[in-house]
């Protein structure tokens, strides 16, 4: 029988090694580390985590904005700057 600090050690281990969301790691089931692992490896199934498809989110330049691979960065200052007036 484990604590509860144990426990929610274990819990955290088996929903970062299985990608499950906070929710899901709450209901984990299970006080060895054997049993909460099988039931995040249950979980995992069915907890499908997929990026955001928000361009705003792209955090980075758009590869398909410019062909030719140059980056003006005088123009993007300047539209920036526009954006933010």
């Amino acid at each position: 029988m484990t604590n509860d600090i144990d426990r929610a050690q274990l819990v955290q281990s088996a929903a970062l090694e299985h990608n499950l969301p906070n929710e899901l790691a709450e209901a984990l089931k299970g006080e060895t580390s054997e049993e909460i692992e099988a039931h995040a490896k249950v979980l995992a199934k069915f907890a499908s985590v997929e990026p955001a498809d928000d361009p705003e989110l792209s955090g980075g330049l758009d590869p398909l904005g410019d062909p030719d691979g140059e980056f003006d960065a005088l123009a993007a200052a300047r539209r920036a700057r526009a954006q933010r007036w």
